[in-house]
């Protein structure tokens, strides 16, 4: 944080010359900020902004931030922003994402047992583990267990539901909003797909299969399922015959009512194994590949980015540059202030996507390296994310990633 702390001292120091009849009041506004925008660096910024109160207030113009992060970062055009676009914080942020990721192994006892395509997500500073499977042979053996791992404590504690307890499932997607833990889609020991909604309550523990109302998606695993403010957005995932629909499902959580939007604009085609996350008003989705069940191998792989606006619910596809991923399939994704990140699948290399200059940016790492999995889980709490599972049944490894670097996004992510 020291390196970023020197770039952008703004905040944290004060003009020497608080003199108002300074000379360079008098020298037109314009010229001024002209001035600022040809400075090669924000050091040289924050330099001229020492000189006097005037001089400190335009240093703030986010022009001037912009287009220094068009020379800086070679960028020809950016993305649509909304009014009052902090442009200053922006160039902050792509800075932070230079700076090498730190992995560290968690090693605790007792753990959850070994599993792949499990679901996970954040309650506070607890990671919730739900369900999942070992493969044995050409068998799966799926699990009905919720484990809570204590971010301040680092221990994995086994929990059970006072009321029914959840199916053996895997291949399902959970997320949380407020208190309580949404699970969706799955597929059961005896392959049967799941279109229920499932919830816990961690202040009751009490697990119960919702009784809704509208039509829900057709029954259904790895789907796309994230939050968008009491709704919950359900994208494509792998319905009967291996199947894989391009459709779009919300579930309000306050009513428990499932509609099905009509979709506008160019349509994501088939596909299976992507990602999704939503920032501001859309949803992003990477990845994923069209599969042929009689080869049982994909038929095409993608790697482009998909929008769907949660407002109008219009797809767009984004043409993105830079350092495009080898990442495809059954990845990792979480959001950090305009930046998409990416990491898992079968080549593990993390990746950044910046939604505002839509490029891609490979990230680099420390020394030590994290050892990934296709199919672990990824959970955003404060300011590390922890990878858990992955692919071989020997992997129950808990990975910390530090971001503290990033940690003044944080309260853009809340």
């Amino acid at each position: 944080m020291k390196k970023v702390r020197e770039e952008f001292p703004l905040e944290e120091n004060t003009p020497h010359n608080d003199d108002s009849n300074n000379l360079l009041d008098f020298l037109p506004e314009d010229l001024l900020n002209e001035l600022f925008r040809a400075l090669p660096s924000p050091v040289d910024i924050s330099t001229l902004s020492l000189v006097c109160k005037h001089l400190h207030h335009l240093a703030q113009n986010p022009i001037t931030w912009r287009l220094l992060a068009e020379r800086t970062w070679g960028i020809r055009e950016f993305a649509q922003v909304q009014k009052g676009f902090d442009w200053k914080m922006y160039y902050r942020e792509k800075v932070a994402f230079q700076t090498p990721l730190d992995w560290n192994f968690i090693e605790c006892n007792p753990h959850p047992p070994p599993r792949q395509s499990h679901g996970a997500t954040r309650v506070g500073n607890k990671m919730i583990i739900l369900g999942g499977h070992q493969v044995d042979g050409e068998n799966f053996r799926r699990q009905d267990d919720i484990w809570v791992f204590d971010t301040i404590t680092n221990k994995f504690e086994q929990i059970v539901s006072k009321d029914a307890q959840i199916p053996s499932m895997s291949r399902h997607r959970i997320l949380s909003i407020g208190n309580k833990i949404y699970a969706f889609g799955g597929i059961l020991q005896n392959k049967q797909k799941l279109n229920s909604v499932f919830t816990l309550d961690l202040d009751t523990l009490c697990w119960e299969e919702l009784k809704v109302t509208g039509i829900p998606p057709e029954p259904r695993c790895d789907p796309v399922v994230v939050s968008y403010g009491s709704n919950i957005i359900v994208f494509g995932g792998s319905v009967q015959d291996l199947v894989f629909p391009s459709d779009v499902h919300v579930f309000n959580t306050e009513t428990n009512h499932w509609t099905q939007p009509e979709t506008q604009g160019d349509i994501p085609p088939s596909r299976i194994g992507s990602t999704g996350v939503v920032i501001g008003d859309m949803m992003y989705i990477y990845g994923g590949g069209d599969y042929d069940k009689e080869r049982r191998r994909y038929k095409a792989l993608f790697t482009e980015i998909w929008t769907l606006n949660l407002i109008t619910y219009v797809w767009s596809q984004i043409h993105a540059s830079g350092d495009i991923p080898k990442i495809m399939d059954f990845l990792n994704a979480f959001v950090v202030g305009n930046h998409l990140v990416i990491e898992g699948g079968w080549y593990s290399e993390p990746y950044a996507f910046d939604t505002v200059s839509r490029r891609w940016l490979q990230l680099t790492n420390k020394e030590q390296k994290k050892v990934n999995n296709n199919d672990s889980s990824a959970t955003l709490i404060g300011d590390s994310v922890y990878y858990f599972g992955g692919y071989h049944n020997t992997y129950h490894h808990l990975f910390k990633l530090d971001i503290s670097h990033l940690s003044f996004l944080f309260t853009i992510v809340e």
